[in-house]
Protein backbone atom coordinates (compact mmCIF):
# COMPACT_ATOMS: atom_id res chain seq x y z
CA UNK A 1 0.00 0.00 0.00
CA UNK A 2 2.82 2.38 0.67
CA UNK A 3 4.61 2.06 -2.42
CA UNK A 4 1.07 2.20 -4.13
CA UNK A 5 0.93 5.47 -2.38
CA UNK A 6 4.57 7.11 -3.76
CA UNK A 7 3.50 5.68 -7.42
CA UNK A 8 0.24 8.08 -7.39
CA UNK A 9 2.08 11.03 -5.49
CA UNK A 10 4.53 10.98 -8.86
CA UNK A 11 2.13 10.91 -11.01
CA UNK A 12 0.36 13.88 -9.34
CA UNK A 13 4.24 15.91 -9.43
CA UNK A 14 4.47 14.86 -12.59
CA UNK A 15 0.93 16.31 -14.03
CA UNK A 16 1.41 19.26 -12.05
CA UNK A 17 4.90 20.30 -11.92
CA UNK A 18 5.59 23.33 -14.36
CA UNK A 19 1.94 24.33 -13.83
CA UNK A 20 1.46 28.11 -13.20
CA UNK A 21 -2.02 28.94 -12.18
CA UNK A 22 -3.90 27.25 -15.11
CA UNK A 23 -3.96 23.78 -16.26
CA UNK A 24 -0.97 21.78 -16.76
CA UNK A 25 -2.35 21.58 -20.36
CA UNK A 26 -2.04 25.47 -20.94
CA UNK A 27 1.04 25.78 -22.95
CA UNK A 28 4.24 23.53 -23.50
CA UNK A 29 7.36 23.59 -21.70
CA UNK A 30 10.51 24.79 -23.25
CA UNK A 31 13.33 22.31 -23.26
CA UNK A 32 15.04 23.82 -20.14
CA UNK A 33 11.65 23.55 -18.26
CA UNK A 34 11.52 20.03 -19.03
CA UNK A 35 14.58 18.99 -17.80
CA UNK A 36 14.33 20.65 -14.69
CA UNK A 37 11.30 18.88 -14.26
CA UNK A 38 12.81 15.30 -14.76
CA UNK A 39 15.82 15.98 -13.19
CA UNK A 40 13.70 17.09 -9.90
CA UNK A 41 11.36 14.38 -10.32
CA UNK A 42 14.18 11.69 -10.31
CA UNK A 43 16.34 13.64 -7.68
CA UNK A 44 13.37 13.41 -5.22
CA UNK A 45 12.00 9.70 -5.89
CA UNK A 46 15.03 8.26 -6.63
CA UNK A 47 13.50 4.86 -4.83
CA UNK A 48 10.99 5.17 -7.88
CA UNK A 49 13.04 7.26 -10.72
CA UNK A 50 16.24 7.01 -12.74
CA UNK A 51 16.42 9.39 -15.20
CA UNK A 52 19.58 8.55 -18.33
CA UNK A 53 20.65 10.31 -21.38
CA UNK A 54 20.08 7.49 -24.20
CA UNK A 55 21.75 9.92 -26.76
CA UNK A 56 22.21 13.51 -27.94
CA UNK A 57 21.09 15.72 -30.53
CA UNK A 58 22.85 17.23 -33.23
CA UNK A 59 23.12 20.28 -30.70
CA UNK A 60 24.26 18.37 -27.84
CA UNK A 61 21.10 17.99 -26.52
CA UNK A 62 20.09 15.42 -23.98
CA UNK A 63 17.28 13.36 -24.71
CA UNK A 64 16.13 11.40 -21.64
CA UNK A 65 14.31 8.32 -20.50
CA UNK A 66 12.59 8.54 -17.02
CA UNK A 67 12.40 4.90 -15.91
CA UNK A 68 9.37 4.22 -13.32
CA UNK A 69 9.49 0.84 -10.94
CA UNK A 70 10.88 -0.51 -8.36
CA UNK A 71 13.75 -2.84 -7.93
CA UNK A 72 15.06 -4.30 -11.13
CA UNK A 73 12.82 -2.67 -13.32
CA UNK A 74 14.80 -3.35 -16.23
CA UNK A 75 13.35 -6.86 -16.42
CA UNK A 76 10.30 -6.10 -15.96
CA UNK A 77 7.75 -5.30 -18.64
CA UNK A 78 7.12 -2.00 -19.21
CA UNK A 79 5.35 0.52 -22.07
CA UNK A 80 7.24 3.54 -23.38
CA UNK A 81 5.32 6.99 -23.52
CA UNK A 82 6.96 9.21 -25.93
CA UNK A 83 6.12 13.26 -26.41
CA UNK A 84 7.15 15.90 -28.41
CA UNK A 85 7.75 13.74 -31.72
Amino acid sequence: MKILCRFIVLLMMIVISGTVQTSAQSRYHNFNEMNATLKELSRKTPELCKLESIVKTTEGNDIWVLKIGLNDADSKPGIAVLGGI
